[in-house]
């Protein structure tokens, strides 16, 4: 558990999809209606696991010029975190099936599968005494709202980590294609401590950067947009 600026911790986390955003011509908004001087304990590892996919979801099913919001309140006792999109939605049968593993729905096939990520989610929240649930409706977008206990804290103190020295790295270079940012980042974590990594984030970005440089070893996703693992 860490002491976090709840208003900061959201908007950080929240905007560092700007890049991704960008390239696929997606605006993000974010609105904050959370006092600034709010500081709460909360598992910081869990929950910025939860909004990577749920803002992964979110850019994955949104079509170009459109827009991805992220919305903070304080409700009822609870931090309350909304991720709409305005994409091609959940058919009402599917309803809480999403948030079974390995479920897929009928139409996301054309864009790429959930696979696990959702399911995973609503794990870390309910371990957060949290909760993680879903308004959608087809072909015009989705809601997720993630709600949290607040557990107040007064005197808040924030670590501030010093970066190692850079050191020449001789590690072989590894190519990780993966188009779930989030699962991607884990592989990358993981991975990084064996080998100098590099990300690519569909078939055909991985191809450009093959044709960029050179890769020691490839590890990547069957089921992405544009081109597949295959």
């Amino acid at each position: 558990m860490a002491a976090i600026s709840v208003d900061k911790f959201f908007k950080r986390t929240f905007l560092c999809f700007d890049s991704k955003a960008d390239e696929k011509g997606i605006e993000l908004e974010y609105q904050n209606s959370v006092p600034a001087d709010l500081w709460c304990e909360i598992d910081q590892n869990k929950t910025e696991k939860i909004l990577n996919n749920l803002i992964t979801n979110a850019m994955k099913f949104s079509p170009s010029d459109s827009k991805i919001i992220c919305t903070t309140t304080v409700d009822n006792g609870q931090i309350q975190v909304q991720i709409t999109d305005f994409g091609t939605g959940i058919r009402a049968e599917d309803g809480q099936k999403i948030f079974n593993r390995f479920y897929q729905s009928q139409n996301t096939k054309s864009v790429g599968g959930i696979g696990i990520s959702l399911a995973l989610s609503k794990e870390f929240a309910t371990l957060s005494q949290g909760s993680l649930s879903v308004e959608s409706i087809l072909n015009k977008g989705s809601t997720f709202t993630l709600t949290l206990p607040i557990s107040k804290v007064d005197s808040p103190i924030e670590i501030i980590k010093t970066p190692k020295e850079k050191q020449k790295d001789q590690k072989l270079h590894l190519l990780v294609v993966e188009d779930n940012i989030e699962m991607g980042k884990y592989l990358a974590e993981i991975l990084g401590q064996y080998y100098r990594i590099s990300q690519a984030f569909d078939g055909e970005d991985a191809l450009k950067k093959i044709n960029e440089q050179d890769f020691d070893l490839i590890t990547l996703g069957v089921i992405m947009p544009k081109i597949d693992g295959f």
